[in-house]
């Protein structure tokens, strides 16, 4: 990767968590919590209204000429109109039942087809091989404007509110989908596509993509039932103490994912398509040595930069709740060691047993972490969570060994 496109992803990659910093220092706890449902919700909600329909329309751009493209295109958009009207009277369930406040409801569906646009948007470009521009593109929609934000919370007191952070996100957003239209305009000069709409392709590849958008809904719900958990036993002062300390803990899965998975389990894929069981052998010993050497370091680390940061920002209500940090990291260690028997069940095309998996773990999820919140609060959810991702990692080495594939 060219040292441009690493330092925009690293920008990228800091701004979630410097706007959780920032947003817990100018603001309370409850417009943490808020915020945190809210951009929970979203990211949840962004799944259902897309139906991971990407996944099959990528593969048929990149199979077929320039000129057939945008046909592609259009049909695509087309059926993310459709799952629009399909899907949002379902996501009002959001509002509804109380799990998101009723205020921020047009905030909600505004926000989320421009996320959705913006994130459709920046996946074409990749696959139109336009990379630096796709950066850019999620730069500006995930980045510039936490970094705005951040300066205009320091300086400006008036402006130290949920309803700003929310417009300048919007308007991230929807910069992030005009960079995109240059390039659709380009293929709609070369498309030599006169076909009508397909609801056939359309069909086609919902069965494609909705098996295992199934197990992703179902494995995202462990990161959104504990909010809506603590949300509704609880506060929102509860959810944004959580929030804070969640933000962390997935930063500890975030620098293994990059530093160890993204490294390594490539060439464990390759092992076992090519049947090399000693390369395979070898490549599971050091991904459980690297995510184990990286643990133990961030375990010492993280914790004590955490604290330091509170003490600068002065915020008691949440040093009081710090060993809530050391139940969420042992979340994402487990988590990190969990994807080592996921990508082995899905070097071997076991997509099936990798949806099961994500769906027992999801109903132990859903049981545990409402109880925990009912009579634990935070710390009850934070220990329902682990027991989720536990259980996630025991059932995918399970279904491993029940497929005698485990080596």
């Amino acid at each position: 990767m060219k040292i441009y496109n690493l330092l925009i992803r690293g920008a990228t990659l800091a701004s979630r968590f410097v706007l959780v910093i920032f947003i817990a220092r100018f603001l309370s706890t409850e417009e943490l919590g808020a915020y945190s449902l809210f951009a929970a919700s979203i990211t949840y909600a962004l799944f259902f209204v897309g139906m991971d329909f990407y996944t099959f329309s990528s593969r048929e751009i990149l199979s077929v000429d320039k000129s057939l493209w945008y046909g592609i295109i259009k049909n695509q958009y087309v059926f993310y109109i459709i799952f629009y009207f399909i899907g949002f009277p379902v996501i009002y369930s959001f509002f509804y039942f109380g799990f998101l406040p009723k205020h921020f409801i047009v905030w909600f569906y505004v926000m989320l087809v421009a996320e959705h646009l913006a994130q459709e948007s920046m996946r074409l470009l990749v696959v139109l091989n336009r990379a630096f521009l796709a950066n850019v593109a999620l730069f500006i929609r995930s980045g510039i404007w936490v970094y705005a934000a951040v300066i205009i919370m320091f300086f400006n007191d008036d402006m130290r509110d949920v309803s700003m952070i929310l417009a300048l996100w919007l308007v991230g957003a929807s910069i992030s989908v005009l960079l995109a239209i240059p390039e659709l305009w380009r293929i709609r000069n070369i498309s030599a596509d006169t076909s009508k709409i397909s609801y056939a392709w359309m069909w086609k590849g919902l069965k494609i993509a909705a098996p295992l958008l199934v197990g992703t809904l179902a494995l995202r719900s462990i990161y959104l039932v504990d909010r809506y958990s603590l949300n509704y036993f609880s506060n929102l002062s509860a959810v944004g103490i959580y929030s804070f300390y969640s933000s962390f803990a997935s930063a500890l899965l975030a620098f293994v994912d990059a530093v160890v998975v993204m490294q390594i389990y490539p060439k464990i894929v390759s092992s076992v398509k090519n049947n090399d069981f000693d390369g395979l052998a070898y490549y599971k010993k050091k991904f459980i040595k690297s995510v184990s050497i990286l643990s133990v370091i961030l375990v010492i680390l993280l914790p004590i930069g955490v604290y330091i940061l509170l003490l600068w920002m002065n915020k008691g209500e949440y040093i009081d709740y710090i060993p809530l940090l050391g139940i969420l990291m042992l979340s994402s260690i487990v988590y990190s060691f969990a994807l080592l028997p996921h990508y082995e069940l899905y070097a071997h095309n076991e997509d099936k047993k990798i949806i099961i998996s994500s769906l027992w773990a999801a109903l132990v999820g859903v049981i545990v972490m409402p109880a925990g919140a009912y009579y634990f609060g935070v710390y009850g959810v934070a220990v329902g969570q682990v027991i989720a991702v536990i259980f996630l990692y025991i059932n995918k080495i399970l279904l491993l060994k029940k497929s005698k594939l485990y080596a």
